[in-house]
């Protein structure tokens, strides 16, 4: 998975690139995609700024399944809500199962998660915020 370039890629055992698939064709991951090229046009100082450098922030992979956060709150049309994507894996290819909207009620709502992490034993996601550094969790069955 590549950081600013948000492609996912399933590698075989040589190394090879199995599937290339690009997530730009996925909201909010394209709108959040569109506004920071926009903006890195727009200033002039952008690689020095404060603005997150990268699309991809977290990752977490557990069976054949990839859980992919991202900065989704780059654009003009700020809504509260944190989006995470839920991919899955097989013979055929990758493919996107679910997009989860999750809100912490506080300051964490406007950054995005720094760490997420799921455990499928007892359906927990447990995500970092950026502004508070609390650890939240939300009962998912993913």
């Amino acid at each position: 998975m590549g950081r600013f370039l948000p492609i996912l890629e399933k590698i075989d055992d040589q190394g090879y690139v199995k599937y290339s698939y690009d997530l730009l064709k996925y909201e909010p991951l394209k709108r959040a995609y569109d506004s920071l090229m926009v903006k890195r046009e727009k200033m002039p100082d952008f690689e020095s700024s404060n603005i997150s450098q990268n699309i991809i922030t977290s990752l977490d992979c557990f069976g054949n399944k990839i859980l992919v956060g991202f900065t989704d709150l780059i654009g003009e049309n700020r809504v509260n809500v944190r989006h995470l994507l839920l991919f899955s894996s097989d013979n055929n290819g990758i493919n996107l199962e679910k997009i989860l909207s999750l809100r912490t009620g506080n300051e964490d709502e406007k950054f995005h998660f720094q760490s997420v992490k799921y455990n499928p034993k007892t359906s927990l996601l447990y995500a970092q915020g950026f502004e508070l550094n609390r650890v939240y969790v939300f009962k998912v069955k993913l």
